[in-house]
């Protein structure tokens, strides 16, 4: 065919693919983005001739199936969920850290007070020891 770039022919080809690989791999948690760019290319490679009509209509269908309202508030509650559960392990993280320093003081003040508690009863020996020395 005269006058058509090679190059452009190739380059709609691999587009096209792309385009259809990865609305063949989208799921509920592909962004509305995404299905504007690949809607835009579409429409794109539309002008340059490409038949890509089924590609369309599958986008706009996986598109209404992705905004359905229940699926809305479900991915809202995912992502929502998700969020929480994140700020819940760091929290748990931090409470674990504060844990391992608290009995890490815990065990340092108990062995503090059972030497002291030794050496009190060191004193209190030696002082009952003088009591009874003396002589009245």
């Amino acid at each position: 065919m005269k006058g058509i770039n090679p190059v452009l022919v190739a380059g709609s080809i691999i587009e096209t693919v792309n385009v259809a690989t990865a609305i063949k791999s989208c799921n509920l948690q592909t962004f509305n983005d995404e299905f504007s760019v690949w809607h835009v290319k579409l429409k794109s490679l539309k002008i340059l001739g490409m038949k890509v009509e089924f590609l369309v209509s599958r986008l706009e269908h996986l598109q209404r199936a992705a905004s359905d309202a229940e699926a809305a508030k479900n991915k809202q509650q995912y992502l929502d969920l998700c969020s929480e559960h994140d700020v819940s392990e760091s929290e748990i993280k931090d409470v674990e850290e504060k844990i391992r320093e608290l009995v890490s003081v815990f065990d340092k003040c108990f062995d503090e007070i059972e030497g002291l508690k030794l050496e009190i009863e060191n004193h209190e020996s030696r002082f009952q020891k003088q009591v009874s020395a003396l002589t009245f």
